[in-house]
């Protein structure tokens, strides 16, 4: 064997070589593969990250899109499937004409949304909404860029159903109302004829401290004199 390898040094040198060769390459793919992996995490981790809500505020209907990444998003295009509009009017509203607004930032994109940053829209009073849209419904697509220019593609879905039959709108009738005003003039004509005037009283910063300080004592030695007292009741018994 040692004969052979004397004969063979050359061959067996190459041999060595070209496996130490061959490692090496394996293991600058394999440290390649992990660092292109690890900055693929750290992307993913950076990334802008967008985010809608569906909230009720004051019985009316609002929607948000958010950025919750740590990096900004650019050219945001937003496609539903049904166009959503803010919608005014109807019954119980001024001016009771209906009418439909476009939402800007559904319509138009955002050509950048930042770290944080966020846009919300009125959708309408929760009546009228419910009456332009009655499945209470959105679904549709959104795409955006991030930093390191790649695109990326979410869906959409805004639902608010979940606040179908959990808002009741109350409304004072025509006697309510009229008792309130009757209330409202009754207390105005007093005090435009004198009947009834406001009564204030002012007081120096010293006088009522004096003041306060003088209830304090008499309630203290009042308190000592009824546990004086009871101490006396209980040493006789």
């Amino acid at each position: 064997m040692i004969e052979w390898l004397n004969d063979n040094a050359g061959a067996v040198m190459a041999l060595l070589t070209l496996v130490y060769v061959a490692a090496t390459i394996a293991l600058v793919v394999l440290a390649n593969r992990q660092i292109a992996s690890a900055l693929t995490m750290e992307r993913s981790r950076l990334r802008a990250n967008l985010t809608w809500t569906v909230t009720i505020e004051q019985f009316s209907l609002f929607i948000k899109l958010a950025n919750t990444g740590q990096t900004p998003a650019t050219n945001i295009k937003i496609s539903l499937d049904q166009n959503l509009k803010s919608v005014f009017g109807g019954k119980g509203e001024f001016p009771a004409t209906k009418r439909e607004v476009p939402i800007h930032f559904i319509e138009k994109g955002i050509q950048s949304l930042p770290a944080s940053g966020s846009v919300d829209a009125l959708v309408g009073f929760w009546e009228r909404v419910e009456e332009a849209y009655p499945e209470l419904i959105w679904t549709g697509s959104m795409s955006f860029t991030d930093v390191w220019g790649k695109q990326h593609t979410n869906p959409i879905i805004l639902d608010a159903t979940p606040y179908r039959d959990r808002i009741t709108i109350t409304k004072n009738g025509m006697h309510e109302i009229h008792t309130v005003l009757e209330k409202i003039e009754r207390t105005l004509n007093h005090i435009s004829t004198g009947y009834s005037k406001p009564l204030i009283r002012t007081i120096k910063e010293e006088d009522y401290t004096a003041q306060r300080l003088e209830e304090f004592t008499k309630a203290r030695a009042a308190l000592e004199a009824h546990n004086s007292g009871n101490n006396e009741c209980n040493k006789v018994t």
